[in-house]
């Protein structure tokens, strides 16, 4: 009688949020269309479609605020729901394969009583991590390289998504590092993906674009904030200035291709 139960209350919820159910598929796969947070309220939230094949690793960029943490918390909670047999949040049949482990560093680990700083414990986390994962392992990293230096941040990411490459581990990481967005233009296993903007209302749109890198657009999101107009102005004579290497240089065109194109479709 209490599995019966067990089994209703699933069904229950599934009509209840007109969830589906997905497949369980032996090729080795993550495909989510549709998936919106099922927290967030059903007529507020944004969904968005998370699909990884041929490449193993997802790098997500974009703006502070833009829905790049929520976005990898629902990849996990799907699959983790998915393997509880528990129905979907998302438009089609999920289809998604099985993961021995699920490996997941987000937050800030830093504690006055175990000694540990911001980067002190996120490395923790990621000894672990790196110590266990494997082909049939799921890692995720949220703003992977924090809390030191960007050009040590920018190394370590590389490191890391160049090792879960090779222990064929999937894994979605977010950053802002730009060393990261163009490692992931220069390799093929990496799928680059991000949260698109609004330059015109000047605010996310929490919308994922797949295939392209996108900026942080920290400074446009301070202005909006109220920072004062002198620290801006500075801040993007710096930018400016170091704006000079072909990586970025390319990055800033496929960028304005990508809003250019966006333009014609509507």
């Amino acid at each position: 009688m209490s599995y019966l139960d067990f089994l209703l209350a699933k069904a229950n919820y599934a009509i209840d949020e007109n969830d589906i159910v997905g497949e369980l598929i032996s090729e080795r796969k993550i495909s989510l269309i549709g998936a919106g947070h099922p927290l967030i309220d059903k007529d507020k939230v944004i969904r968005n479609s998370y699909i990884l094949d041929k490449e193993k690793i997802m790098l997500i960029t974009g703006p502070n605020a833009g829905g790049k943490t929520v976005s990898i918390k629902l990849i996990g909670l799907c699959i983790i729901m998915h393997q509880c047999a528990l129905a979907l949040p998302t438009r089609e049949e999920a289809k998604l394969c099985y993961f021995d482990d699920i490996y997941v560093d987000m937050g800030d680990n830093q504690s006055l009583l175990d000694n540990l700083s911001t980067f002190s414990g996120h490395i923790s986390n990621l000894i672990e991590i790196v110590k266990n994962t494997n082909s049939k392992s799921l890692v995720i990293l949220d703003e992977i390289g924090t809390g030191t230096s960007p050009l040590e941040g920018e190394a370590l990411g590389i490191a890391v998504m160049e090792y879960l490459h090779e222990r064929d581990s999937f894994a979605i990481i977010t950053s802002h590092f730009d060393g990261l967005k163009n490692y992931a233009l220069e390799n093929d296993f990496i799928l680059n993906a991000s949260m698109a903007f609004s330059e015109e209302r000047i605010e996310p749109t929490y919308r994922l674009r797949l295939g392209v890198a996108g900026k942080s657009y920290g400074l446009e999101m301070a202005s909006r904030l109220g920072l004062n107009k002198y620290i801006l102005d500075k801040a993007n004579d710096y930018i400016e200035s170091k704006k000079q290497s072909d990586k970025e240089i390319t990055l800033s065109l496929l960028q304005h291709k990508l809003e250019e194109n966006e333009a014609i479709q509507l």
